[in-house]
């Protein structure tokens, strides 16, 4: 079937199917324009309600997935995608109950589903594998899987072998899935990105681009490197009666290509910022605080916008934006690349699947927030991963002061706040603070030499934190040996255990 109909001539049958194709290219939003049609003639069409719900629950919409999929629910009974979509939906809500009892209604009707398999896996943290593991292995021999299938069952047997304590079998199933997975990450373009950043955005060229900022609403802008804690210190965050966590959005991204746009420029970003004017810097803030703000919130509300990656995007921050607030979330080194290294996700971190790309990627990122800490006009709050786990009230007080917010009890009961959240770590941030994750890396210690060996030879400067119970910072792997060889791209190819 073609990628572009008019659907107006086609049968609702034909809408459906032509509904799911575009899903399956990742077309969602024109999906449910697609299954909102269908239903425009037949209210109570339940496979065009499946698929509105499920078209919306692709773009993270939740919320507005459950209504529509319950719907369908009551008329496809026993419907495997129907009790799916409602577990991982459910799970987003922070509903874990009916988030559970979907999951075991589906794996009831298909026991060896590898994709029910994969999302139940990363709903709860295990003691014990019920099973799930010889699903696993069972599955992993069906005929005709899909490659994609294949890495989210060995993601799915090293999450819970993880759990379990049993971490040399889980290190050689995350290997298994990371080295499955197709399309690589290019450090060409990630250095050559770096490097422009840096160059552009030196500190004469930041304090005349801040001098044409708009004043906005209060933003905070949460980044750091994935799997570093910023959804958990947008939890916070978002417990606070005057913030508004939006999740992970691109809309900054989309910031900086609208600016491409409206200037015509054939010079790319950030090159293309030296012909803003004033009148531009205020549009291109107006349209941003028109996406994150809601009409319904309240005039002294903030919004948190919490997207690792924006961390990219500092200098436009500071460009832009003369109110937003920054803060840089922080983890142990070696415990952030391992957790990316151990993730499967949604799209995009390309990087994650390797753990060279990892260690060049990590050097990039950690060469930017220097030289942001060292050239932006707006100070930029740290956040220590590992200080929130072990100083809970102390280190919530100090962000909340950093950013001028009065202090508010609930920020300490966080995992208790009912909100979205469709990130990796959704589960996790439902749970009261836990230090199991701290010093994870000492797990697996015995594999990661060539990744060691490879952020030194990069020049990597070990985030450390000095723990309340000792006097000199947690000792990390050979670290001794840091500075050495500075900013050498490291490649692929080396045996990694």
């Amino acid at each position: 079937m073609p990628s572009d109909l008019p659907i107006h001539r086609l049968t609702d049958g034909e809408r459906i199917r032509y509904g799911r194709m575009l899903r399956g290219r990742g077309r969602s939003r024109e999906a449910e324009h697609v299954f909102q049609a269908v239903l425009q003639s037949d209210a109570d069409n339940p496979y065009a309600l499946l698929g509105l719900g499920q078209a919306r629950l692709d773009q993270l919409d939740a919320g507005g997935a459950i209504g529509p999929i319950e719907m369908a629910a009551k008329r496809l009974r026993g419907c495997l995608d129907v009790h799916h979509s409602l577990a991982v939906a459910y799970g987003i809500c922070g509903d874990h109950e009916r988030s559970s009892w979907n999951f075991n209604q589906a794996l009831r009707i298909s026991p060896y589903d590898p994709g029910v398999i994969l999302d139940y896996s990363k709903s709860r943290r295990f003691s014990a594998h019920d099973g799930l593991l010889e699903r696993i292995d069972r599955s992993l021999i069906a005929p005709g899987l899909a490659r994609k299938q294949i890495t989210g069952l060995h993601f799915a047997a090293g999450k819970i072998l993880d759990d379990l304590g049993s971490y040399d079998n889980a290190w050689s199933r995350f290997r298994i899935a990371n080295e499955s997975v197709s399309g690589r990450f290019s450090v060409e373009w990630w250095e050559k990105v770096v490097h422009e950043s840096i160059i552009f955005f030196d500190a004469i060229k930041m304090k005349n681009l801040r001098a044409k900022a708009a004043s906005t609403p209060g933003i905070i802008f949460v980044f750091g490197c994935p799997r570093s804690g910023t959804t958990l210190v947008e939890q916070i965050l978002s417990s606070h009666p005057c913030v508004d966590g939006i999740g992970e959005k691109s809309t900054l991204s989309q910031v900086a290509a609208r600016m491409v746009k409206e200037l015509g420029s054939k010079e790319r970003f950030p090159q293309c910022m030296n012909r803003l004017t004033d009148t531009q810097v205020t549009e291109l803030a107006g349209w941003y605080c028109r996406q994150v703000f809601s009409s319904n919130m309240s005039q002294d509300c903030r919004v948190c916008d919490k997207t690792p990656s924006n961390f990219v995007y500092v200098g436009m921050i500071n460009a832009v934006f003369q109110d937003a607030c920054l803060v840089h979330c922080r983890r142990n080194t070696l415990d952030t690349i391992l957790s990316c290294y151990f993730t499967y996700f949604r799209s995009g971190q390309e990087y994650s699947y390797d753990v060279l790309d990892l260690a060049n990627y990590y050097a990039g990122y950690q060469r930017l927030i220097r030289h942001w800490e060292s050239v932006s006009a707006a100070r930029i709050h740290a956040v220590q991963y590992e200080r929130i786990v072990d100083e809970q009230e102390a280190a919530t007080t100090d962000l909340l002061e950093n950013l001028g917010l009065r202090w508010h009890e609930g920020c300490l009961s966080f995992h208790q706040t009912r909100r979205k959240v469709a990130t990796a770590s959704s589960w996790q941030v439902r749970q009261p603070l836990y230090s199991h994750s701290v010093d994870r890396w000492k797990n697996y210690e015995k594999f990661l030499n060539p990744l060691v060996d490879a952020l030194d030879r990069l020049g990597v400067h070990w985030d450390s934190y000095t723990r309340t119970d000792e006097s000199h910072p947690i000792d990390y792997a050979r670290s001794k040996r840091h500075g050495r060889h500075a900013n050498k791209r490291i490649t692929r190819g080396r045996d990694l255990g």
